[in-house]
């Protein structure tokens, strides 16, 4: 009897502990999620934020904004989801996002980046929606040293630039590099 007693007890303590285990990890999983939201709050935030500062020198307004609801994020301009937006608009707002999501990354990370590289982002824009681009960059990213821009229309809109490459692809469908 004595052994059979120690064992129920043993038993019970056994249950009491898997139920501490449970208990725990219910708590850890809340507050690893709590500690994901919180991280992503303030990553939306900060990036919010500075999209707003570049969409002001972009549409003249601020009237872009993220919106988080649990795990996703929308993206809405002028009251306006991002999926509705016109091809310029995207364009802009995407060309905005990247450069917010380089200075968060740089301010959170505590590193710089001194070279931009720019791929096609004048594609759907008219000639003020450009200027307007290449004025951000030019005025607001004062710590990047080099700027490449790749565009197929080059010969829409001045630029100005040190130097420029030419990159064309022969018939026997190799590029070449030619500066100029």
């Amino acid at each position: 009897d004595y052994y059979k007693d120690k064992i129920v007890c043993y038993n019970e303590d056994v249950d009491t502990l898997l139920k501490h285990i449970e208990i725990n990890n219910k708590m850890s999983t809340i507050l690893s999620r709590d500690f994901r939201g919180y991280l992503l709050e303030n990553v939306i935030t900060f990036i919010s934020n500075r999209a707003k500062q570049y969409a002001q020198d972009i549409f003249d307004n601020d009237k872009l904004e993220f919106l988080l609801d649990g795990n996703n994020i929308s993206i809405m301009y002028d009251s306006k989801d991002y999926e509705v937006l016109s091809g310029g608009e995207k364009q802009k707002i995407d060309v905005i996002i990247q450069l917010a999501i380089r200075d968060m990354l740089c301010s959170f990370l505590n590193f710089s980046s001194n070279i931009l590289v720019l791929d096609e982002i004048t594609d759907n824009l008219d000639i003020i929606g450009c200027q307007k681009m290449f004025n951000l960059i030019s005025n607001k990213l004062n710590d990047v040293e080099a700027v490449y821009l790749i565009s197929h229309h080059q010969d829409d809109f001045e630029i100005p630039y040190d130097d420029e490459i030419t990159i064309i692809k022969g018939a026997d469908r190799i590029s070449r590099i030619y500066a100029a």
